[in-house]
């Protein structure tokens, strides 16, 4: 094949700062690199949403083992994390290192979550059990091999410190509008009421066309966002550490990421922050039902806050990072706001501040309170995101390698463990109430109600609080970063 300038790889092996703005850092750039996360955005909405219900209440699997299959399927896929990090940072390809794995994920993502909802006939529980099981480790290693790579880009893909902000931005973006989206648009189709089925949800033939749609976004967005930034390959960021070799080598220089002492406030940060998240969303069905009385289309228009939340944080990330203040100061207050806000709905109701349910008002209020808050803790995520790009700069200033896939995985495995924890921990706070998901309103006593605000506030207001703190922790300011990246191009031009 001919050279281009797309395929010329500039002077001294790291990009100048002007092949960079030119290049990489335009908008085209920003929605190649951020449209594939569509696919994650897609199978963590089915995950968190929608797989459950439908094997426990539509294909007959009991709750118990359901929940424990999908639980032994995410402890595989943070184990897996690391693993797939460190392979990216090792791979030596003509079309880079992260390419190659993000372009052999497609197939494997859109097959293997497909058949996760076509389990055959005539299963016995335990069959039902190793189905599930099987399918979905394989839907979350395979899209691993996208999300990591893809992920670790950001730190190569642009050097500057609020261009990394806007990069994120739109990931996040593209995320939250590929999961929320397809589930508003699942409700209002697929899922919708019949005669045969007023809860469409229990519709078996609803989730076959649902799972072919998504199966298909997923393999058309992973490939438009790989072969759409394959031309950026020579300008990516890379480095010249040499390969790891052998096993003893590679946990070593894990261990050495997940223990940096830059890194490590953003670490703790992100467990405390998603384990925030598995509490608030596992009880958000309760809250909806049972202490604010919503009914089932209130609910689904409370799904369009998240959207637009979502929205919001993609305008708010870089407007509040830019200047003196930065992205840690910005994080620090974005996440006071929202850790703040979050309780408030209930803590008023306590002191009889909040509409009576069956009042207007208070949906319109829930849904406002939804899209402030969910707009500022998305904003404070991403500018995390963008803090552990620029951490990848610092390690290598300190170590000599750059570690942009290994760092990736780890924040990766931080995000997917809490979750659980925070899954486990609502559990706990329902299984003191005594509520269950079935019951009616009927059978939902006040004191139930009064146990759960008791149990939620004081439990969500503790993690917040730890998150805050820890983010008070982080070091690196925008003086640093752009210390560390002149350091790393004379080293480079060396």
């Amino acid at each position: 094949m001919a050279e281009s300038t797309f395929f010329r790889m500039p002077v001294g092996g790291r990009p100048r700062r002007g092949y960079m703005t030119k290049v990489t850092e335009t908008l085209r750039a920003k929605i190649m690199y951020g449209c594939g996360t569509v696919a994650y955005g897609v199978k963590d909405n089915a995950f968190l949403v929608f797989l459950l219900f439908y094997y426990s209440r539509v294909v007959g699997l009991s709750p118990e083992l359901a929940g424990t299959a999908l639980l032994i399927a995410m402890i595989a896929d943070a184990i897996t994390d690391p693993m797939v990090g460190q392979l990216s940072d090792n791979l030596r390809t003509r079309i880079g290192r992260r390419h190659p794995l993000m372009l052999a994920s497609a197939l494997p993502v859109a097959i293997s979550f497909y058949l996760l909802w076509f389990p055959p006939d005539g299963l016995t529980q335990g069959e039902l059990f190793a189905y599930l099981l099987t399918f979905a480790i394989l839907t979350r290693v395979a899209i691993t091999f996208y999300e990591i790579p893809s992920n670790a880009m950001l730190a190569e893909i642009t050097q500057d410190y609020d261009q990394r902000v806007k990069f994120t931005s739109i990931r996040y973006f593209f995320g939250w509008i590929g999961g929320g989206g397809l589930a508003v648009f699942s409700y209002a189709t697929f899922f919708a009421a019949t005669p045969d089925y007023p809860n469409g949800q229990l519709n078996p033939l609803a989730y076959e066309d649902y799972a072919l749609l998504a199966a298909s976004l997923m393999f058309s967005f992973i490939l438009i966002s790989t072969l759409g930034t394959l031309r950026y390959v020579p300008y990516l960021v890379t480095g010249n550490a040499p390969k790891l070799v052998g096993l003893s080598s590679v946990v070593n220089n894990m261990w050495k990421v997940v223990t940096d002492r830059v890194y490590l406030p953003l670490f703790l940060n992100t467990l405390a922050q998603f384990g925030a998240k598995g509490i608030v969303f596992s009880l958000s069905l309760f809250f909806n039902i049972f202490y604010w009385g919503f009914s089932p289309a209130q609910i689904a228009i409370l799904g369009l806050a998240l959207l637009l939340g979502s929205a919001l944080a993609l305008v708010i990330a870089p407007a509040v990072s830019k200047g003196k203040l930065g992205k840690r100061s910005a994080a620090i207050r974005l996440a006071v706001f929202a850790a703040v806000l979050v309780p408030l709905p209930v803590v008023f109701r306590a002191f009889d501040f909040m509409p009576e349910n069956g009042d207007p008002v208070l949906m319109y209020t829930i849904f406002i309170h939804l899209v402030v808050v969910v707009s500022a803790k998305i904003a404070s995520e991403i500018l995390v995101s963008a803090m552990v790009a620029d951490v990848v700069d610092d390690n290598e200033v300190r170590v000599g390698r750059r570690n942009a896939g290994v760092f990736s995985a780890v924040q990766k495995f931080a995000e997917k463990s809490t979750s659980g924890i925070g899954l486990f921990v609502a559990g706990l706070i329902i299984g003191a109430t005594g509520l269950e998901a079935d019951m009616s309103a009927a059978e939902v006593t006040p004191e139930m109600l009064t146990t759960l605000a008791a149990y939620f506030v004081p439990t969500i207001m503790c993690f917040y609080i730890a998150s805050v703190y820890l983010l008070t922790r982080f070091t690196l300011t925008r003086e640093k970063h752009d210390k560390n990246i002149e350091a790393l191009r004379t080293r480079a031009a060396e």
